[in-house]
């Protein structure tokens, strides 16, 4: 009899817990050392893509656009066929720091398709973040019609491109590298289209001396094909000019416009800083494939 009752506790116990709806869920991608935990809400997956391509570590390149996707989300209130998500991310540096916080990636009040399953967080890996360094991103998203809740968290570290090759020799720069001023993008790949408007940019420059209040900086551009042909080559761009600090601070270096003609790729870019108050001098050589 004893043994019979036990049995029936067990199989009613069984029904209850069948019957009850788990509103909490946690995941990790291991690929990318993501974990996430949520209340109400859920994703299938959550992983991190760049340019389409779903990325298999958690170092990136100093200037990259990365999207975190939160995939088949579930739990959402759904109202005349269209739902509501709130979306932050907050960016933290090993000591805790807060160095971005973005709100409301999404506009709440618009809403969107209850057929769309899948949100993205962009992140653009540039200043305020900073090359050498590791961080935290942090993504919380809400239903700002119901009391669903998911949070996902990501250690991760930012390295300069490794297209890019420094000589340094008395000057030092905090960031070094390639952007495209027309679509205010930093250049990771070194792809580059003919007419872009392209900047070698050298951003906290250090090791200059100044002269009563001024900085008098050499630069010169040189630009050269495959099979050694001579593009570009200026010798002095900053001649006869004087700089402050802050316009150092704020990032000095090389542009370039390559207008449409027959060249052999790659083409090799050279930009060199020198101070002229003192022999300290800065280097940096790229390759551009130019289509």
């Amino acid at each position: 009899m004893k043994k019979n009752f036990f049995k029936i506790l067990i199989f009613a116990l069984s029904v209850f817990l069948a019957g009850c709806k788990l509103d909490k869920s946690k995941t990790q991608n291991f690929n990318n050392y993501i974990t996430s935990s949520g209340e109400v809400l859920s994703a299938d997956e959550v992983y991190v893509t760049t340019d389409g391509e779903q990325l298999k570590d958690n170092t990136f390149v100093y200037g990259q656009k990365i999207f975190t996707n939160f995939e088949n989300m579930d739990g959402f209130t759904i109202e005349d066929d269209r739902f509501y998500p709130q979306m932050d991310v907050i960016v933290t540096s090993e000591v805790g720091d807060t160095v971005l916080n973005v709100n409301d990636l999404y506009d709440a009040k618009k809403g969107l398709s209850a057929k769309l399953k899948t949100l993205y967080g962009e992140l653009i890996l540039a200043r305020p973040i900073h090359s050498g360094k590791s961080y935290t991103a942090k993504y919380n998203i809400r239903d700002s019609k119901g009391e669903g809740s998911l949070s996902s968290e990501m250690d991760f570290s930012v390295e300069p491109n490794p297209g890019i090759t420094v000589e340094e020799s008395g000057l030092t720069a905090q960031e070094i590298y390639l952007f495209n001023t027309d679509s205010r993008t930093v250049i990771t790949t070194g792809n580059v289209l003919f007419n872009d408007k392209l900047q070698f940019q050298f951003e906290g420059l250090k090791g200059y001396q100044q002269k009563d209040g001024f900085v008098a900086l050499g630069l010169s551009i040189k630009v050269v094909d495959a099979k050694g042909v001579q593009i570009v080559y200026n010798t002095d761009a900053f001649e006869n000019t004087q700089l402050t600090k802050a316009q150092i601070d704020e990032g000095v270096g090389g542009t370039l416009i390559m207008t449409k003609g027959r060249l052999n790729n790659p083409v090799t870019w050279d930009v060199e800083i020198w101070d002229k108050n003192s022999d300290a001098r800065i280097k940096g050589t790229t390759q551009l494939q130019v289509n």
